[in-house]
């Protein structure tokens, strides 16, 4: 079994871009994008979150592999190249990220027309 320890910022970080998108997203909504400080941080969180998001799924296909190797290189004749065993619940954390990285730019980008079509009403 591997044991990782993380600092607390890597967890934290993303939580809280994560929870300031979520709140500023349903203010957005509410408010139909006529406050523009609202519709900033949710612009920003929201590509802020996606860059974090890139980097913690480059982390966690880093260690898609397991650190075993089946069989052991003693065991292998001269001839023989060990096969890394992938682990399934990094890979499927990997791509819940994914999803979610997806969700996230598709949000931005309707809340970026949104917010587009609320200024040429202004006009």
């Amino acid at each position: 079994m591997i044991h990782f320890f993380f600092s607390h910022w890597f967890i934290l970080t993303p939580l809280f871009f994560f929870i300031t998108f979520i709140v500023h997203l349903i203010a957005t909504f509410k408010k139909k994008f006529t406050e523009p400080f609202a519709n900033w941080v949710l612009l920003i969180s929201g590509l802020t979150l996606i860059i974090i998001l890139t980097f913690l799924i480059k982390s966690f296909t880093e260690f898609s592999f397991s650190w075993t190797l089946y069989p052991p290189l003693s065991a292998l004749g001269p001839d023989k190249v060990p096969q890394m065993a992938e682990d399934p619940t990094i890979k499927a954390i990997a791509n819940f990220l994914t999803v979610m990285q997806t969700i996230i730019l598709s949000t931005l980008i309707f809340s970026a027309y949104r917010l587009g079509t609320q200024k040429r009403k202004e006009k």
